[in-house]
Protein backbone atom coordinates (compact mmCIF):
# COMPACT_ATOMS: atom_id res chain seq x y z
CA UNK A 1 0.00 0.00 0.00
CA UNK A 2 1.25 3.75 -0.94
CA UNK A 3 1.14 6.25 0.78
CA UNK A 4 1.97 10.28 0.85
CA UNK A 5 4.98 11.00 3.12
CA UNK A 6 5.60 13.91 4.94
CA UNK A 7 8.75 15.67 6.20
CA UNK A 8 10.41 15.15 9.80
CA UNK A 9 11.99 17.47 11.39
CA UNK A 10 15.58 16.36 11.21
CA UNK A 11 14.46 15.80 6.94
CA UNK A 12 13.36 19.62 7.19
CA UNK A 13 16.24 20.74 9.41
CA UNK A 14 18.99 19.30 6.78
CA UNK A 15 16.64 20.72 4.01
CA UNK A 16 17.03 24.18 5.46
CA UNK A 17 20.85 23.44 5.66
CA UNK A 18 20.74 23.16 1.49
CA UNK A 19 18.67 26.10 1.35
CA UNK A 20 21.01 28.20 3.13
CA UNK A 21 23.82 27.46 0.21
CA UNK A 22 21.37 27.37 -2.30
CA UNK A 23 20.92 30.55 -4.58
CA UNK A 24 17.69 31.70 -4.76
CA UNK A 25 15.79 30.66 -1.98
CA UNK A 26 14.67 33.66 0.38
CA UNK A 27 12.54 32.04 2.60
CA UNK A 28 10.87 28.60 3.28
CA UNK A 29 7.41 28.53 4.95
CA UNK A 30 6.50 25.42 6.71
CA UNK A 31 3.20 23.88 7.53
CA UNK A 32 3.38 21.51 10.56
CA UNK A 33 0.79 19.25 11.32
CA UNK A 34 -1.01 20.21 14.87
CA UNK A 35 -1.15 16.20 16.03
CA UNK A 36 1.41 14.54 14.33
CA UNK A 37 4.34 16.94 14.47
CA UNK A 38 5.76 16.60 10.75
CA UNK A 39 5.57 19.06 8.07
CA UNK A 40 2.96 18.51 5.63
CA UNK A 41 3.79 21.47 3.27
CA UNK A 42 6.48 23.56 2.44
CA UNK A 43 6.50 27.11 0.33
CA UNK A 44 9.35 27.63 -1.30
CA UNK A 45 9.68 31.85 -1.91
CA UNK A 46 12.74 32.08 -4.45
CA UNK A 47 13.28 35.37 -6.32
CA UNK A 48 11.31 34.67 -9.26
CA UNK A 49 7.90 32.38 -8.10
CA UNK A 50 6.38 30.94 -4.52
CA UNK A 51 6.60 26.98 -4.71
CA UNK A 52 3.98 25.13 -2.75
CA UNK A 53 4.50 21.43 -2.23
CA UNK A 54 1.56 19.45 -0.03
CA UNK A 55 0.55 16.44 0.90
CA UNK A 56 -2.57 17.57 1.36
CA UNK A 57 -5.10 16.83 -1.73
CA UNK A 58 -2.21 16.01 -3.70
CA UNK A 59 -3.09 13.40 -6.54
CA UNK A 60 0.18 11.31 -6.73
CA UNK A 61 -0.56 8.43 -4.04
CA UNK A 62 3.12 8.23 -3.85
CA UNK A 63 4.01 11.69 -3.31
CA UNK A 64 7.24 12.16 -0.48
CA UNK A 65 7.55 15.97 0.59
CA UNK A 66 11.10 15.67 1.21
CA UNK A 67 12.39 13.94 -1.97
CA UNK A 68 9.69 16.66 -3.90
CA UNK A 69 11.42 19.48 -1.68
CA UNK A 70 15.16 18.11 -2.95
CA UNK A 71 14.13 17.77 -6.58
CA UNK A 72 12.86 21.13 -6.79
CA UNK A 73 16.03 22.73 -5.42
CA UNK A 74 18.45 20.37 -7.75
CA UNK A 75 16.01 21.97 -10.99
CA UNK A 76 16.72 25.31 -9.60
CA UNK A 77 20.26 24.81 -9.45
CA UNK A 78 20.34 23.14 -12.94
CA UNK A 79 18.52 26.50 -14.09
CA UNK A 80 20.41 28.66 -12.40
CA UNK A 81 24.21 27.42 -13.56
CA UNK A 82 22.90 27.61 -17.12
Amino acid sequence: MSERKAMTNEQFNAFMKRCKTEWGVRYVRPTIHPRAGVITCLDIITSEEVKQLTITNNPDPDFNLTEAAHEYLDKRKGEVTK
